[in-house]
């Protein structure tokens, strides 16, 4: 190779080194994210839970709403309500608990007998680290609640982000136990705001004692 052939591949590669220089300044890289959720008192989500037991199967729904009572450094109190709707109103059953949202995003008063049995199935579709997290990571949550006798192990796969939907997509492959209950793994595909980390939308399953049931949690309102 002559000289000038040398020169000519030393400013193509110097012309390189500065539009990746340039790209990072202006942001055209990799987003790195706190995937930490955030709270403010009085601030209220509300879901939708659709089950079914086939995909094409008829719903059971299930309304959730999250209010924040309390801020604290490492999550919050919530006040949890779930109103189980199965069509006709003699059906509809209401059920309310308060509990300790950490940085699992779990409800670490979950029990397998109250309210916040949907919140520890939607835990395994809306947890969270509070580490930094980018598209291709794989971040991994354990989980247990106070009583020591609901266990959540989830490994995840961060796949994509978008700047102007300010969403963070995770996919989740998971485990929970609980006490008297057969091992329940779990799958889904979580939709996140970036503002909050707060769910926006996840459409997965759950599989328990040979059924296996499809769920999609959907965020009403804030």
């Amino acid at each position: 190779m002559g000289i000038s052939a040398l020169m000519n591949l030393s400013r193509f590669s110097s012309a390189i080194l500065a539009l990746s220089t340039a790209a990072g300044a202006f942001g055209f890289q990799d987003d790195t994210f706190e995937f930490k959720r955030t709270y403010k008192v009085g601030d209220s989500y509300q879901y939708t839970l659709e089950m079914r037991g086939k995909p094409d199967g008829e719903a059971m729904t299930t309304f959730l709403t999250e209010a924040v009572k309390t801020v604290l450094p490492d999550g919050a109190v919530l006040d949890l309500t779930a109103v189980l709707n199965m069509k006709e109103a003699t059906d509809t059953t209401n059920q309310s608990a308060t509990s300790k949202f950490g940085v699992q995003n779990f409800p670490d008063q979950g029990t397998s007998h109250d309210a916040s049995v949907p919140f520890m199935l939607m835990g395994c579709a809306s947890a969270t680290t509070g580490e930094k997290v980018k598209v291709g990571d794989s971040p991994k949550v354990h989980w247990q609640n106070a009583d020591k006798d609901m266990i959540a192990d989830l490994t995840g796969k961060v796949t994509a982000s978008d700047k102007d939907a300010k969403t963070l997509t995770v996919e989740w492959d998971g485990k929970l136990l609980g006490p008297g209950a057969p091992e329940a793994t779990t799958h889904f595909k979580s939709v996140y705001s970036t503002v909050d980390f707060s769910l926006v939308s996840s459409d997965g399953t759950v599989a328990v004692g040979g059924t296996t049931l499809y769920m999609k949690f959907a965020r009403k309102s804030k």
